[in-house]
């Protein structure tokens, strides 16, 4: 009887196991598709971050001409007169 008993408690943790680690599989597996999904979302925010800096630079370097056209036009003005 005791034999009988052991082997179903053997057969029942054994189970018990293999459904652990289907349970630590299926955490792995998720946890590797939300680092997919999240390598995506910073990859996007890196690129969009670059380009806003593009940006940044393209309209200071504007500033930059616009304010030397107007020293040019202050003293254009400002000889003419």
């Amino acid at each position: 009887m005791f034999k009988k008993n052991h082997s179903k408690q053997i057969l029942r943790a054994s189970k018990r196991a293999k459904g652990a680690m289907g349970m630590f599989q299926r955490a792995h597996d998720e946890l590797d598709s939300a680092n997919e999904v999240l390598g995506k979302v910073a990859d996007d925010a890196q690129a969009k971050a670059e380009q806003l800096l593009r940006h940044a630079e393209e309209a200071k370097q504007g500033i930059v001409a616009n304010v030397n056209v107007q020293k040019n036009l202050k003293s254009f003005i400002e000889g003419g007169v």
